[in-house]
């Protein structure tokens, strides 16, 4: 067994992936929100609309830190979509909790079924993108 094998099966090796993968997730979901938070600026919208937008940031974020993650780690990407997609969900979850003083409600879980799913879809396209041989 190879030296990279043995390093890639060992539970520790899932930390990094994971750590950068959040750190992207939850950069491009600010960044989403601080566009969407500009544009709503201009345009006055409902609370569903808000709603919305906020799931819709959430789950681009989890989508390109599950591409992230599993090109870091180069397979398994169900798997680390899906840890990615609960560690990102935790982590929105407290802040929102210690923001808005609110428990879990139906809206938390389906973020949480767009954070896992999303991150999974995001994990299969990084293991099957990228790692080709260029012929130019």
């Amino acid at each position: 067994m190879s030296e990279k094998s043995v390093d890639r099966n060992n539970g520790a090796a899932l930390v990094k992936p994971v750590v950068i993968g959040l750190i992207v997730s939850l950069g491009v979901t600010m960044l989403l929100l601080l566009l969407f938070a500009v544009i709503l600026t201009k345009y006055d919208a409902s609370p569903f609309f808000i709603t919305i937008l906020s799931m819709t940031a959430l789950s681009l974020g989890a989508l390109a830190g599950g591409i992230v993650a599993s090109k870091i780690f180069k397979k398994k990407g169900i798997m680390m979509g899906a840890i990615l997609g609960c560690a990102l969900f935790l982590i929105v979850t407290i802040i929102s909790t210690i923001v808005n003083f609110t428990g879990l409600t139906y809206q938390s879980l389906i973020k949480l079924g767009l954070c896992v799913l999303l991150s999974c879809v995001g994990g299969i396209i990084g293991v099957n993108t990228g790692n080709k041989r260029k012929l130019i």
